[in-house]
């Protein structure tokens, strides 16, 4: 929160979303600095990075006997696939009495009530699925008879993890434990909810699952870079646009990716990065002979050939084909890009996002028309950032204050 207090847990799902309980997002109110904290201990290291929106389950009505005690997160930017926890989508019936890892920032003595920033983890044991509070629920207890290990405030929305085949997955997120932090605890189930929830706010809002030269499996159902003829990882033959993945464009063409290069490196226009061409390291103009190119230095790529000008395929260019454009987009004779008001993929000035078909939106010229007439103005609203907050606390943790009889935020992941 703005006043760097921890209030739950929750677990990256995808590259741009974290899974936390539905109940957090009565925690975080509404804070507009809320972030998630990556790492060990909120005190010191770690990361932080911002939340631009929430969303807690539809079905989720502020009561835990109401089940559906999820909620869902959108990052402003993607962190590492390789961070993605996956989620279960096996029958859980066969692991009733099997272990079961927890994970949670929150209270570690429920004695003391002391809460310190830090993940913890704990070893517990499903009893069985559903229970008195609600059918949703997987019931948990502490796999040793001291009864130490429970869920307490702070741990809300925090991981509990089955092993199958060697891999662990997400099998249950952090939403209860009796009043003082006793077991029985109880974890919604995000299998329940994948289908009609979780998976499709992923795929519509993770910038990671759509067209952007890197495929990505960890969360996405179905990133189009993923495709054969796309940045899957192979060449392949017989598609439509150039597979980024077949090394045939050289010095100066166009590019989507390193492995489209015969020069093996792909590098963005500094003046608008949908702009991307093939280059290579330089020492002088002479290593650049492709028409247009000097030698200079480019942020973050040091010293290679780079356009003194337009790069070829840049927005606003003539083109015949969508292979003449550098976002292979040609849309009525010129060169252009798709964009997205309400997720902050905007035009550069003199363009708006607007839609020609009713269908895809594009970056258009606001340029008045070389004949004379009326031309009509895009009704889009200037953009604004929409951020809700909720302070996530990754491997995936976030935590949560305790309720009566059955308290609904409490996760004690620390070790007797």
């Amino acid at each position: 929160t703005s006043t760097g207090r921890v209030f739950c847990t929750g677990t990256l799902v995808s590259p741009q979303v974290v899974l936390s309980a539905g109940h957090c997002l009565e925690e975080a109110g509404g804070d507009p600095a809320v972030s998630a904290f990556f790492g060990n201990d909120t005190t010191t290291g770690g990361m932080r990075v911002g939340v631009r929106m929430t969303l807690t389950h539809p079905d989720w009505n502020g009561s835990l006997a109401g089940g559906h005690d999820v909620s869902v997160s959108l990052l402003t930017t993607p962190q590492d696939p390789a961070l993605v926890v996956p989620m279960n989508k096996v029958d859980l019936a066969p692991f009733v009495g099997a272990s079961y890892r927890v994970v949670g920032f929150g209270i570690h003595d429920r004695t003391t009530r002391e809460l310190d920033g830090k993940k913890r983890v704990g070893m517990m044991k499903i009893d069985r699925l559903g229970g008195g509070v609600h059918p949703d629920y997987i019931e948990v207890s502490d796999v040793d008879a001291d009864d130490a290990t429970a869920i307490c405030q702070g741990d809300s929305g925090g991981p509990g993890f089955i092993t199958v085949d060697g891999v662990e997955y997400l099998a249950g997120v952090h939403s209860y434990s009796l009043q003082g932090c006793f077991n029985p605890s109880g974890d919604a189930r995000p299998d329940l909810y994948m289908d009609e929830f979780i998976q499709p706010f992923i795929d519509q809002s993770d910038l990671s699952c759509r067209m952007n030269g890197q495929c990505v499996r960890a969360g996405c159902s179905q990133d189009p870079d993923c495709l054969p003829c796309n940045a899957d990882g192979t060449c392949a033959s017989g598609c439509e646009l150039p597979d980024p993945d077949c090394p045939t464009s050289e010095l100066g063409e166009i590019c989507q990716a390193d492995t489209q290069c015969t020069t093996g490196l792909c590098v963005a226009w500094t003046d608008d990065p949908h702009s991307r061409f093939c280059s290579q390291p330089c020492t002088g103009d002479a290593d650049c002979p492709a028409s247009g190119m000097v030698c200079r230095d480019v942020l973050g790529e040091g010293r290679v050939c780079d356009y003194e000008g337009e790069p070829p395929g840049a927005l606003g260019q003539a083109c015949d084909a969508a292979t003449d454009c550098s976002a292979y987009l040609c849309v009525e004779g010129t060169c252009t890009y798709t964009c997205d008001v309400p997720r902050n993929l905007l035009c550069p000035a003199g363009y708006r996002c607007d839609t020609l078909d009713g269908d895809q939106y594009v970056c258009i010229s606001e340029a008045p028309p070389d004949e004379g007439g009326c031309c009509s103005t895009s009704g889009n609203p200037p953009t604004s950032s929409l951020l809700l907050a909720l302070l996530l606390f990754l491997y995936g943790v976030f935590p949560r204050r305790a309720r009566k009889p059955v308290c609904a935020v409490d996760v004690d992941v620390s070790s007797a």
